[in-house]
């Protein structure tokens, strides 16, 4: 019974760890520790299970699945749909869709590959991952696919050997995956095996020496995992590889908790009344506060105050404690009921269920007839794009752009006597440029491609870009340049660019040179200067605002000072090509959509971008007459 309740307050430390961590209560920056600490706890109970069973003869496969359904499941069930449904009045399509197929992921325990592919986990994104939590159940589910079998096959006289060198394989592993591939590292099972196989071999091998009690007696070792602890606590954070060699440390924690929990003041702690409460309700507090982190996030629009930390934790609290009451103890206990076939075939038909739920959610597309109309308006902006751009933008590295260019045309017949020259900053003008050659009755040419500076060397400060953007420079780039220069009929060459991407000392020293060496061909040259950009893709940041106001916004807007870097760069390309050719002719984006230092990204109810760089066409349109004014008479 004191071991039981040794173990129960572990998991109360590990959960609170965890919980405190992630809303952000100050001295808990490294309590995502706690999830190791319950690795360590989970592979040392399974272990014992397994081989106190199999030392008994009773030891069986299917019936050891189920008891850890029975055990996983019920409150992981009730959390994702809790989640579905809070979260369906405040997520926009595409979140509410990736929701949907995260659910699916956390139901059949492959969660942690779902987001390994996606992103980083302490990335700003992971505050619209109400379910990302569920890697670490995964985890262990997988771990459990492989561990019994091992235990249950190999002679118990090869048994150390092989888990010692399983672990050391997987912690070498570990080591060498922080460095050079740390997300995976952090989410794939092979990476954390060795935690969970360190409870495993405690539970196997316990410490057996006059050493060893020695220093339990004198509670050096309480002390030193204490120490460890408060250590991490004041010296790791978000921002230390992990797991790697740091990870060491709360495994070793949670080692020296288990094997010297029985005595002193620690045994006293972890048997407390509050530890005892933390470590029952541990489980479904786990799953249920960070979709509360998730969400208040949401609505306080990325900053939580101080009332709403304090109420999550306080709603994190209820909701564990109604999922243990109610939900987890019935089903693990009353097996009058809850049989094994029963377990089994319930969680099957909650998965088909889940299924049948994500099906609909890709079919529309999210389940956008959930939202308001105005919300539903906000999200289609983000495919109010150039209609032509399948037509007309090459993809980088696009096998279209290692031969001799072909251009889409726009406007008149006949030879053309305008180029519109880019990267998808170009491509995004598109339409009003389109739109402008037809009203001057002129012909225009596109030569667009992604990520690529209409200049002819390389833009990039790094090299190791290189690889990446083959087509730029003395590919593609370089092509147009010479199909400029040798095509008579080309009067008019206008080049526009994401200003921000480029290296700004290429970008001042080469595109200067680009334009005089068109001007002094008797080219008119015409240059797009800096478009302003938002912090956040702006369909789906006005989408969420108006869900979380419950009204309509017709405007957005972003301060222009924001935009300071761009117009530097640009101030200085001008200033340059002032003093090699006498200037040339520019579209100033910025005296149309900003006024008062204030740059609209929404207007009067539409929106003047696609996502969180590129003009929407509507956007776009918005310069159309400046564009017609410059190739009226070309």
């Amino acid at each position: 019974m004191d071991f039981q309740k040794n173990i129960n307050g572990l998991r109360a430390i590990a959960v609170l760890l965890v919980l405190l961590h992630h809303f952000g209560v100050p001295g808990f920056r490294a309590g995502f520790i706690g999830v190791d600490i319950f690795f360590v706890i989970s592979g040392y109970l399974i272990t014992r299970n397994i081989v106190t069973n199999v030392d008994a003869g009773s030891f069986r496969l299917g019936t050891f699945y189920v008891a850890r359904l029975r055990r996983i499941a019920p409150a992981l069930v009730l959390a994702c749909l809790g989640t579905a449904l809070a979260f369906a009045t405040i997520l926009t399509s595409a979140d509410y869709l990736k929701l949907w197929r995260h659910l699916g992921a956390a139901l059949l325990f492959f969660s942690n590959v779902a987001f390994q592919r996606e992103a980083g986990y302490f990335d700003a994104v992971t505050t619209t991952k109400p379910l990302i939590h569920t890697w670490s159940l995964a985890v262990e589910w997988q771990f459990y696919l492989a561990f019994p079998l091992l235990l249950n096959v190999l002679p118990r006289r090869h048994l150390k050997l092989a888990l010692l060198s399983v672990s050391a394989a997987s912690l070498a592993f570990c080591l060498w995956q922080t460095q050079h591939h740390p997300v995976a590292a952090f989410y794939l099972p092979f990476s954390r095996i060795w935690e969970l196989l360190a409870g495993g071999l405690l539970a196997l091998y316990p410490p057996q020496s006059e050493a060893w009690d020695n220093l339990k007696k004198l509670g050096a070792l309480r002390l030193a995992g204490a120490a460890i602890l408060a250590g991490l606590m004041l010296t790791v954070t978000e921002q230390t590889p992990f797991p790697g060699w740091v990870a060491l440390l709360p495994v070793l924690t949670g080692l020296l908790f288990i094997a010297n929990g029985d005595v002193g003041f620690m045994r006293q702690g972890l048997q407390s009344a509050p530890m005892q409460f933390f470590g029952n309700i541990s489980y479904s507090l786990y799953l249920w506060h960070w979709p509360i982190v998730v969400f208040l996030t949401l609505v306080q629009q990325g900053h939580l105050s101080g009332l709403a930390r304090i109420g999550g934790i306080s709603a994190s609290i209820l909701l564990g404690y109604v999922s243990w009451r109610w939900v987890e103890n019935p089903l693990r206990n009353d097996r009058q009921f809850w049989s094994n076939r029963r377990i089994g075939w319930s969680y099957a038909t909650t998965c088909v269920l889940a299924g049948l739920g994500l099906v609909t959610a890709i079919k529309s597309g999210g389940m956008p007839f959930r939202l308001p109309q105005y919300v539903q308006r906000a999200e289609l902006a983000s495919a109010d794009v150039n209609p032509r751009r399948a037509e007309c933008f090459l993809e980088r590295d696009d096998a279209k752009a290692a031969h001799a260019p072909t251009f889409c045309r726009s406007g008149s017949a006949g030879p053309a006597t305008a180029i519109l020259w880019g990267d998808s900053f170009a491509d995004a003008l598109q339409p009003a440029f389109d739109a402008a050659s037809r009203q001057s009755n002129s012909s225009l040419e596109i030569a667009t491609v992604s990520g690529c500076a209409p200049i002819d060397v390389f833009p990039y400060a790094d090299a190791a870009d290189r690889a990446r953007f083959q087509s730029c420079a003395s590919g593609y780039q370089a092509r147009v340049l010479q199909h400029i220069e040798t095509s008579p009929t080309l009067h008019t060459v206008v080049m526009a660019m994401f200003y921000r991407l480029y290296a700004p000392a290429i970008l001042t020293d080469r595109l200067p040179e680009v334009a005089c060496r068109l001007k002094g061909l008797g080219r008119h040259v015409v240059l797009v200067a800096p478009i302003p950009v938002a912090q956040w893709d702006v369909p789906s940041t006005w989408a969420m605002e108006q869900l979380i106001k419950h009204g309509p916004i017709d405007n957005l807007a972003v301060s222009r000072d924001a935009q300071s870097d761009m117009e530097q760069v640009f101030s200085t390309v001008e200033s340059r090509i002032e003093s090699l050719c006498d200037g040339v002719d520019i579209i100033r984006p910025m005296d149309v959509l900003c006024h008062d230092r204030q740059c609209k990204l929404v207007e009067q109810g539409r929106s003047n971008y696609s996502d969180q760089w590129h003009l929407s066409a509507t956007g776009a349109a918005r310069l159309q007459s400046q564009i017609a004014k410059l190739l009226k008479g070309v």
